[in-house]
């Protein structure tokens, strides 16, 4: 493979950006942003009724677990809400990531067939993580629909038949009196529970996908770059090769800071989300078990959780091994067998910029598998808290 379309190979990610008006080439249409703005709107009411439900129904009567399992889809609302806004606010930034990668791959016909194996690879790698992001966004919802049809004819089986929504949950009064009784009100609050979801999943697929696949595509370049270092010093144009080196390591360092630049606080939310969703919906799984309700559609939560959680601290992980990969491979490179002061000035700043590590960082923390580390202490921690006052 010569190159690489960048907006065909993902595809998804960006008809996606698009749709919700967030990619940088979005095209102003008065249709779509309506669209948009409805279903956002929507949301929002959805929203504002699970707090109600919390406050004045579940809390009011010591219903704790119901009120772990309504704020579940709240934290989901405020925390993808907060990243969309995000991704709004640094389309300019995420301009630039796009537009690199993309000349990036343009280029690709310019290098050996290992390089280019070396770019499709980690292509490949961010398609693979976009897919599996859109796989468990669908799950989510068709496990919520396939419970409510199940439980709906386990009740008909019964003789006890009645109806059963998307998310049970207390709605108003005038709403709640009737959503078991007219049938118009239950498809209502069902399409209303279906479309808060679908939205949040939409949002969930449009958001996460992207950080990691910027990230690949640095950790493939400082693979290329590691490879231009072996035999630097068995060929004349040593001086050229080393500028040429240079020039790429300071257009992926750039790169890398423009992640930051667009991700770090998207990365801090969605960590502490995780950390503090993980323990939740874990908790929501294990008392529906003791109260012999098993919420199976929160197992699919925990999984999206625990997967992006996995995903963004592995390959933050792998972005610094491989910048200190590029580090050992310069002071490996021989220059220590051949006698040339201007190389040996610009390796020594090569290793230099090298000690500082090419790391994709939050607000206060780097993103890598220590972080993830304490990620599932910290979740583990509240969880078993949570067990300990129930009990």
């Amino acid at each position: 493979m010569n190159r690489i379309d960048f907006d065909e190979h993902f595809k998804i990610q960006m008809k996606a950006m698009k749709f919700f008006r967030v990619h940088p080439n979005t095209e102003y249409n008065h249709y779509k942003t309506l669209l948009i703005a409805t279903a956002l709107s929507l949301n929002t009411t959805y929203f504002v009724l699970l707090i109600n439900s919390i406050i004045n129904h579940d809390l009011k009567n010591k219903d704790y677990f119901n009120a772990i399992r309504n704020f579940v889809p709240v934290s989901y609302y405020v925390t993808l809400s907060l990243n969309y806004l995000l991704l709004f606010v640094n389309k300019k930034i995420i301009a630039k990531l796009i537009d690199y990668i993309k000349t990036d791959y343009s280029n690709m016909s310019n290098i050996d067939k290992q390089g280019r194996t070396i770019m499709y690879n980690y292509a490949r790698k961010g398609s693979w993580i976009m897919l599996r992001i859109l796989y468990l966004s669908l799950a989510c919802i068709l496990i919520f629909i396939m419970k409510s049809i199940i439980v709906s004819l386990i009740y008909k089986y019964r003789d006890e038949y009645r109806y059963v929504n998307f998310h049970e949950m207390h709605y108003p009064n005038f709403i709640d009196d009737r959503k078991q009784s007219d049938i118009l009100v239950f498809i209502a609050t069902y399409m209303g529970t279906l479309g808060y979801t679908t939205v949040n999943a939409a949002i969930f697929a449009c958001v996460i996908p992207l950080g990691p696949i910027t990230m690949l595509h640095a950790c493939g370049q400082l693979e290329l770059i590691k490879n231009k270092f072996e035999d630097l010093f068995k060929n004349d144009n040593i001086d050229e090769r080393l500028n040429e080196i240079i020039k790429d390591l300071q257009n992926v360092y750039s790169f890398i800071g423009n992640i930051n630049k667009s991700f770090s606080t998207t990365y801090e939310i969605l960590l502490k989300q995780n950390t503090l969703l993980m323990s939740l919906t874990s908790y929501a799984v294990i008392e529906s078990v003791v109260q012999g309700n098993f919420a199976v559609e929160y197992i699919s939560l925990f999984l999206s959780d625990l997967f992006t959680s996995s995903v963004l601290c592995y390959y933050g992980d792998l972005l610094m091994e491989k910048g200190e990969e590029v580090r050992l491979a310069a002071y490996q490179s021989g220059w220590e067998h051949v006698y040339n002061p201007s190389a040996r000035k610009k390796l020594l700043i090569i290793l230099t910029r090298g000690v500082q590590p090419t790391a994709i960082r939050s607000i206060f923390c780097i993103i890598n598998l220590n972080t993830l580390a304490n990620v599932y202490r910290t979740s583990y921690t509240i969880f078993n808290i949570m067990r300990a006052a129930g009990d």
